[in-house]
C-alpha cells in the first residue's frame, strides 16, 4: 500500500510540474504503475469509500423539504434555538412520519409521530383523566384544531394529540412531576398555525 501511495504521489508530482519520469528521477511507465495498482487488494477501508457514492443513490430521503413534499404536509417546528433543539426527522414510510426533538425550555426528549390516512396506535399507558387539558389553536387555512392534552397516572408521560385533515398528530414527551409541560401543547399550536 506504501509503494501505491508512494507512486501515485511521484506521478501526481510529476505531472504537476509538466516534467517527464526521467526529469524527476524515475523510469516509471504508466502501465506499470497501473498494473501494480490492479494487483493490491482492496482494504475495507477501501472498499467502505468506494461504497459511498452507492449509499448514497439508493434514494435515501434526507432534508425536511424533501420529506414533507412525499409525505404531503409541511410540519414546521418553533425556530427559536432555545426552545427546540436537535431536530431530527424521519419518514418511516409514505403514510407515517416521526420528529425527533429536545424541548429545552421544559427540558425533555420529545417526540413527534403523525400518521396520514390512519390512526395513530394507543399507548400503552394509563392517563389521568382529571388533568386532561384541551388547548386549541387556528390553521393557517383558518381551521380550528383541538389539542388534547393528557398526563400518564404516573407522572411519567405526557401526550398531546389533535387531528388535521387526514392527518394524526401526537407529541408525547417524558416528563417527571415537577416538569412545566406547557411547551408540549404550544408546539403543537405553533405546528397547527402553519399548516395549510
Amino acid at each position: 500500500m506504501k509503494k501505491a501511495v508512494t507512486m501515485i504521489f511521484l506521478l501526481s508530482l510529476c505531472s504537476l510540474t509538466a516534467c517527464s519520469s526521467e526529469k524527476c528521477g524515475t523510469e516509471i511507465s504508466m502501465n506499470e504503475d497501473t498494473e501494480k495498482l490492479a494487483d493490491l487488494e482492496l482494504t475495507d477501508f477501501d472498499t467502505e469509500i468506494r461504497n459511498i457514492p452507492e449509499l448514497r443513490d439508493e434514494g435515501e430521503i434526507e432534508s425536511p423539504e424533501e420529506i414533507f413534499s412525499v409525505f404531503g404536509i409541511t410540519i414546521l417546528l418553533p425556530e427559536n434555538d432555545s426552545w427546540i433543539k436537535n431536530t431530527e426527522y424521519t419518514l418511516i414510510d409514505e403514510n407515517n412520519l416521526e420528529v425527533c426533538y429536545y424541548d429545552d425550555i421544559a427540558g425533555i426528549d420529545c417526540k413527534l409521530s403523525v400518521v396520514k390516512n390512519g390512526t395513530l396506535e394507543d399507548t400503552a399507558y394509563s392517563y389521568d383523566e382529571t388533568l386532561e387539558e384541551t388547548w386549541q389553536g387556528d390553521s393557517l387555512a383558518g381551521d380550528t384544531v383541538y389539542v388534547k392534552v393528557q398526563h400518564s397516572v404516573d407522572d411519567g408521560k405526557v401526550l398531546a394529540s389533535w387531528e388535521y385533515k387526514n392527518y394524526e398528530f401526537a407529541i408525547q414527551g417524558d416528563i417527571d412531576p415537577m416538569t412545566d409541560t406547557s411547551p408540549i401543547p404550544k408546539t403543537a399550536l405553533y405546528i397547527i398555525s402553519n399548516l395549510s
